[in-house]
């Protein structure tokens, strides 16, 4: 299980005050069939991103991202995206990040996506900040540095990102950019676990299956491999297969162990006379 987790949440913001060139965009297609409050916020948005707002041009470029209120337009999207991470938009210059990433309305570009993470980064943008270590540690658009990694994966786990507390946790197991160590590997497994992170959940489960830093305990494995299987973990079932297959045999080695138990104490039957 070797998954690193990407943040890809885009939210608009409600209001923005810059301005910016706002020429040669195309004019928006307003989507009837959406929900009136979709569209007027699509409406409203798109009034304020030609006056150069970099918040409505950020919000915006999620409606024509997402779909609300407005036909979807990966392109427009990441064009209106563009506008407002160059005026400094934080939220803009991550999602701009996201786009290059995986190559949605723009050419995939690591290295473009690498410089707006930084950008976002640099201003506290968590999310960002865990991509960041993503591409460190992949050396995607960027060097393999795993020393950046994990630079990049604590400053995000500090501020509560669970996706960066599973990712540290990940690099302390393997040993890369810090010391192997697997009493912290756990602490960081367990608070990504606890914000409902699939993946820290069945990297739990399988320390509490083996017995990894912590007494072995089949039931605990259990519990949160089930939660990353409600969680819809595509290796979770898998998992949670071998967990109960385990908790089977041993349900039946104490139960062969009691019969023989029982065995030993009865007394030996009476001799007739």
């Amino acid at each position: 299980m070797g998954m690193r987790v990407l943040d890809v949440k885009a939210v608009p913001e409600r209001r923005g005050s810059d301005s910016d060139d706002t020429s040669n965009i195309d004019s928006p297609k307003m989507n009837p069939s959406k929900p009136t409050k979709e569209t007027a916020q699509a409406s409203y948005w798109y009034d304020k991103a030609v006056e150069g707002l970099p918040a409505a041009q950020y919000g915006y470029s999620v409606c024509l991202q997402k779909g609300w209120g407005i036909e979807r337009n990966q392109n427009e999207a990441a064009r209106w995206c563009k506008l407002a991470a160059e005026q400094d938009h934080c939220l803009a210059m991550f999602n701009l990040g996201t786009f290059y990433h995986h190559g949605n309305g723009v050419e995939c570009d690591p290295v473009r996506a690498v410089f707006w993470y930084m950008e976002a980064a640099k201003k506290g943008e968590v999310r960002a900040a865990n991509n960041l270590g993503v591409c460190c540690e992949k050396g995607m658009g960027t060097e393999e540095d795993h020393d950046q990694a994990v630079h990049w994966y604590t400053q995000a786990a500090n501020k509560g990102n669970a996706p960066a507390q599973c990712n540290l946790g990940v690099c302390y197991e393997d040993g890369k950019g810090v010391v192997h160590d697997m009493h912290i590997a756990m602490d960081w497994y367990t608070k990504a676990a606890n914000q409902k992170h699939a993946e820290a959940q069945l990297r739990l489960a399988r320390c509490f299956r083996l017995g990894r830093s912590v007494e072995k305990d089949l039931m605990t494995a259990y519990t949160w491999c089930k939660l990353a299987v409600d969680n819809k973990h595509e290796e979770a079932q898998d998992e949670l297969d071998t967990i109960l297959e385990e908790l089977e045999q041993l349900t039946q080695a104490l139960a062969d162990a009691r019969e023989r138990l029982l065995r030993r104490e009865s007394p030996p039957p009476e001799r007739e006379p």
